[in-house]
């Protein structure tokens, strides 16, 4: 049963429905990009051809989160984000990088991904190991995570785990939840998400397993830790995601909320804090 905080939150944000799918009217009712919030200790820094905040109110340096945020790859940013990347830090210990990644339809894949991976590159250059170096994400970012993990494999390199938070792994939004889920989950839909995957898609087919990771090989990953709720879209790509991982003789762990919605980690209920908590200590467990 999900408890009354989250009920009404949901409540409320049924209400609002400020979500449609026209990019421009979604960004104009949203923070896209901007400021981090100005209580939290950060320092901006440029990561290839993206800006992001190196926060550092964990416990340790050399240590770190690359986090990547949601927004169908169209919306968010340092706005949106950099309060969740500081309330990860200081739950992990760990320093995150928040990376305002380039979004579409100004810039169409793979610019995400080579934001995502200059990060990464980031790091590694300030001599944190990759032994201590977690990529995660949620939603949008969720699925760039996975497709991080992909395109590290695939030049020999490997971060210590991934964490992905309802990842969009399908952009061709084929799976079945869209149907049975329909419109109980208030933030994301069939509408908006093929409107998003489209601009952001540019010539890049829709299941290109760069772009659409759940589609693609799933093998040779780091440890990965995946958490959705039952009450969004994205649940099948969260399942189908964590089935492929497990069949190719991967490390995944499955974690779902029954009640929650769409990236129920930011919205400070009860079931928020037991997430975040339950990826503290999948972090702990896996970063040397």
């Amino acid at each position: 049963m999900a408890s009354e905080q989250l009920e009404a939150t949901i409540a409320m944000m049924r209400e609002m429905s400020v979500i449609t799918g026209d990019i421009e009217a979604d960004r104009a009712a949203i923070a896209v990009g901007g400021a981090m919030p100005d209580d939290i200790a950060h320092e901006m820094v440029t990561v290839g051809e993206a800006t992001a905040a190196w926060i550092t109110d964990g416990r340790r340096a050399d240590a770190a989160i690359v986090y990547l945020h949601g927004g169908g790859y169209v919306l968010g940013g340092l706005g949106t984000h950099g309060a969740f990347g500081a309330r990860l830090s200081a739950e992990t210990g760990l320093a995150v990088l928040v990376v305002d990644y380039r979004l579409g339809p100004e810039h169409t894949h793979p610019a995400s991904l080579d934001d995502a991976l200059a990060a990464y590159d980031w790091l590694r250059a300030r001599g944190i190991d990759a032994a201590n170096i977690v990529i995660a994400g949620d939603s949008a970012g969720g699925g760039l995570t996975l497709a991080t993990l992909g395109a590290l494999r695939d030049r020999g390199d490997r971060a210590a785990a991934g964490v992905a938070l309802s990842p969009w792994a399908d952009l061709t939004c084929s799976n079945s939840t869209y149907d049975s889920v329909g419109d109980a989950d208030p933030l994301v839909g069939f509408t908006q998400l093929t409107a998003y995957a489209a601009a952001y898609a540019g010539t890049t087919a829709l299941d290109d397993p760069r772009l659409s990771p759940g589609l693609g090989d799933l093998s040779g990953l780091p440890p990965v830790l995946v958490q959705v709720g039952g009450v969004e879209v994205l649940l099948d790509d969260s399942l189908e995601v964590a089935a492929k991982i497990e069949a190719a003789g991967g490390d995944v762990t499955l974690q779902q909320w029954d009640e929650a919605i769409h990236v129920f980690q930011m919205l400070g209920a009860p079931e928020s804090d037991d997430a975040i908590a339950k990826i503290a200590e999948f972090v702990a467990a896996h970063v040397g």
